[in-house]
């Protein structure tokens, strides 16, 4: 079956719909290029299975709301999205590492002396000194990322024109809050002590 049969049979629904994501199901090549992609990600075959599938049902609900455009193969579009659906998948992973490290901390049998909540407070002031000296719209969508807003949400709240921008401008404000800590070696330090 080739791209446009598939593209205009998902768009019609249907039958023609189960057929040809059945087609890309089993196409070999396709599974191997995600499969792929994940693997060099640090990927396992589980996770390399899930995100195929996830991916599958992104690109048909793309396909079907008219938000794939025809630019390069499907197989390259099936690949990408399959990344960003591991992206954050990490980065979901990752937050719930570091939540429950957290816990684990918090639940020791000791408690932290005063030195470490004078260090703590600190540096909440200075990062606050920082955040004080960008514009508000990087610090709404670095506290509502920090507050785990979905990047969708995020676009909503702030009237983006999508997910995809609300990303953008959040990967540009965490830029702009490290360099500036970056332009302060000595608050650098601190900060990072009190890590």
């Amino acid at each position: 079956m080739e791209q446009e049969e598939i593209i205009g049979q998902i768009r019609a629904g249907g039958r023609g719909r189960q057929q040809a994501l059945t087609t890309i199901y089993q196409d070999r090549s396709m599974r191997k290029a995600v499969f792929g992609t994940i693997m060099k990600m640090r990927g396992h075959i589980q996770d390399a299975e899930d995100m195929y599938q996830e991916s599958l049902i992104i690109m048909d609900r793309n396909i079907r709301e008219g938000k794939y455009e025809h630019q390069g193969s499907l197989t390259a579009y099936l690949c990408g999205i399959a990344r960003m659906c591991w992206l954050n998948q990490l980065r979901k992973q990752k937050r719930t590492d570091l939540n429950e490290m957290s816990a684990d901390y918090k639940f020791k049998d000791q408690m932290p002396g005063p030195d470490h909540w004078l260090m703590d407070r600190e540096r909440t002031h200075l990062l606050q000194t920082f955040l004080g000296q960008m514009d508000e719209r990087c610090i709404r969508i670095l506290r509502l990322w920090q507050e785990k807003t979905s990047m969708r949400e995020i676009a909503e709240l702030l009237e983006l024109s999508s997910e995809m921008m609300a990303r953008k401008l959040k990967y540009q404000c965490t830029r702009k809050l490290a360099q500036l800590i970056h332009d302060h070696p000595e608050i650098e330090r601190i900060l990072k002590l009190s890590l």
